[in-house]
């Protein structure tokens, strides 16, 4: 689907924020107003690899990803998790209106939730279940992919540097020097490659500590 590529394009977490809002700029409801609010902790899951357990609720802060009201879409920024509708101070005039709150989630973790109003097209022909169904999905599997972004830089971390000193290995030499030296050669540039050497550094080491060595 469009929306899926969309997300799983995204390079950054911040990005799927206005992935969202860009995407539903053009594929507005049929309702008055909708909103999508994920929990301030979302970003923060992808790098720690924490689930997302709602047992105690949410965060006291929601990430606003789109807000429309009347037509207009409203800034997207923090809000108070308390306030549940951004800005919604109870000014509709006239009938009743329905909400629907539905939650953003994957299995039992809980991204944060989202809110309809007066959509009932979306209920009366059951098309608010799958569009939910395929969101929670995308955004799970962004999330998902993300972390396996991260997992792989830091393994590639451990394979080119030395823990001690983190600086380039053997390895990280063969990956990140000898392409630069054949890219300098290609383009025919000067390059000076430096050498260092100390002698009896095993001494050092056993009296000082490779810390101090």
């Amino acid at each position: 689907t469009d929306l899926e590529n969309a997300i799983s394009s995204r390079k950054v977490s911040e990005d799927i924020y206005s992935t969202l809002r860009n995407y539903y700029s053009e594929h507005l409801f049929l309702g008055r107003d909708f909103y999508a609010l994920a929990d301030s902790a979302f970003t923060d899951s992808i790098v720690s690899g924490k689930d997302l357990l709602a047992e105690n609720g949410y965060s006291d802060s929601m990430k606003i990803l789109l807000a429309v009201r009347d037509g207009e879409f409203l800034p997207c920024k923090e809000t108070d998790t308390r306030s549940l509708v951004p800005g919604y101070d109870g000014s509709y005039p006239g009938d009743n209106h329905l909400y629907i709150f539905l939650p953003m989630h994957y299995m039992k973790e809980s991204f944060g939730y989202l809110v309809f109003c007066d959509s009932m097209d979306m209920i009366n022909d059951r098309s608010m279940y799958s569009w939910m169904s395929r969101l929670n999905q995308n955004i799970e599997k962004f999330r998902q992919s993300k972390r396996l972004e991260l997992l792989n830089s830091k393994l590639n971390e451990l394979y080119t540097k030395d823990s001690l000193t983190d600086l380039f290995n053997r390895f990280g030499i063969d990956m990140n020097a000898i392409p630069l030296y054949k890219e300098l050669c290609a383009r025919e540039e000067r390059c000076i490659v430096l050498f260092a050497d100390i002698n009896r550094m095993k001494q050092i080491n056993d009296r000082y500590g490779h810390l101090q060595g």
